[in-house]
Parts: C-alpha cells; sequence; structure tokens
C-alpha cells in the first residue's frame, strides 16, 4: 500500500481524537497554534512525560521503578552524635553559605529508642522530581529512622553495589532519600551520597526541599504490613 494510499486512515485517527472534544475547545486549540507547532517540531526528541509535566498534566510513566527490598534487624538505642560524629566512614558535608552543618544542627541531640525488625523498600526514580511527587505515588510520608539508616551502611561499605546508589550510578547527583524526624520532631529529607568509592557523605534539607531530585536518585520508606 502508498503513503498516499494509508493518509486517510491516519485522518481518520487523528478525527477520533477529537470526537468528543467541544467545538469550543477544539477552536481554543486551534487558535493556539499548538498543532502547528508540533507539526514543526522532531517529536522523536520530546519526552511525552516531560511535555505532559510542562502542560499541567499527570507523567503517564510511574515516577517510581521498585528495585528492592532490604530487611532491618532489630536497632538499639541510638544516640545520634557518637554514632554519626565518630571517625569512621560515614563523613558529613558542609554545604550552606555560611558552611552550617544541617545535619548536626537538626539531628546531633536526638536519641532514638530500642526498635524492631523492619523492611524498607528502596525505589528508583525515572525522571528528574520532587518530594511532593514521589509522596504521592507511594500514598504518604512514609518516615524512616537514623537507627535504620546507620544499619543500611553498615550493610554496604562504600563503593560496593548494593541498596544505596554508588558510584556505579551513571549520575554522580543521584541521591539516596530518607524522610526523617529531628530532634524537635519536624521532618526533614536526609541524603546519603556514594559517588566516592572510599565514603559516603550525609547531609540534610527541609521538607520538602525546593529543587527535584536527580533521575536514578533512590528513595528509601517502611514496608507496611
Amino acid at each position: 500500500m502508498k503513503t498516499k494510499d494509508r493518509i486517510p486512515r491516519q485522518l481518520k485517527n487523528v478525527l477520533q481524537l477529537f470526537e468528543n472534544t467541544p467545538v469550543e475547545r477544539l477552536q481554543e486549540l486551534i487558535r493556539s497554534g499548538f498543532l502547528a507547532d508540533l507539526l514543526d517540531a522532531d517529536i522523536t526528541t520530546i519526552d511525552r512525560d516531560s511535555f505532559r509535566q510542562r502542560l499541567g498534566l499527570k507523567p503517564l510513566t510511574p515516577l517510581l521503578r521498585n528495585i528492592g527490598t532490604v530487611k532491618i534487624a532489630a536497632t538499639g538505642r541510638l544516640i545520634v552524635k557518637e554514632r554519626f560524629g565518630k571517625e569512621t566512614n560515614v563523613k558529613r558535608i558542609f554545604q550552606d553559605d555560611k558552611f552550617k552543618d544541617r545535619f548536626q544542627t537538626w539531628f546531633f541531640g536526638k536519641i532514638e529508642e530500642s526498635a524492631s525488625e523492619t523492611t524498607l523498600r528502596y525505589a528508583e526514580l525515572t525522571r528528574w522530581d520532587s518530594d511532593a511527587s514521589i509522596i504521592s505515588e507511594i500514598g504518604d510520608v512514609r518516615e524512616t529512622t537514623l537507627a535504620q539508616i546507620y544499619s543500611l551502611l553498615e550493610l554496604q561499605k562504600p563503593g560496593e553495589q548494593g541498596a544505596f546508589c554508588t558510584a556505579f550510578c551513571p549520575d554522580n547527583s543521584a541521591q539516596n532519600i530518607f524522610y526523617v524526624r529531628d530532634v524537635n520532631s519536624e521532618l526533614r529529607i536526609v541524603c546519603i551520597n556514594g559517588r566516592y568509592r572510599d565514603r559516603w557523605e550525609i547531609d540534610a534539607y527541609s521538607f520538602p526541599s525546593r529543587g527535584q531530585w536527580s533521575i536514578l536518585s533512590r528513595a528509601f520508606f517502611p514496608v507496611y504490613v
């Protein structure tokens, strides 16, 4: 069948898209010039989910791609300053203009009591997006603890493959994201960065963060039974 013979069928498919569209809406769409722009553009270079987001629509592709789960054994009483303040393979980083250590300010006064065994699920971001989108897909804010994070750090050495996204991740901006209550019970974001092969980096951010998390970042949250 020649190309010109297929055009009527393709036009029929296009018309079906507008079958239930009010005439006024269709006229607005034509006047906007968007249809003409789409005809002029190389649509093979356009990501449909990103395009839908710019239009204020929900993406078609799920934000989170489930990777797996990790079991965290029962944890004992944790004094944050003692565990995270020592010279271990965990290194705090200083990022803001005044070199103020947010993690130290928000968490060093915290003590977490013993907790029973739990399971954490971790999922990979399929695109750049916000805390609001992550939580919307999970269903609610699922908080973790610093004791659980510390257990994960003990299970996986810097530079090794495991639950944490590490130096093996193609994107160095990828983070391992946790939602944790600080010493004042205010919800914060704690991030573990594994871009170096000899140490972990840990930092904390206000919730919700002002920016977006990069593609391939991993979000961790407890599995509720």
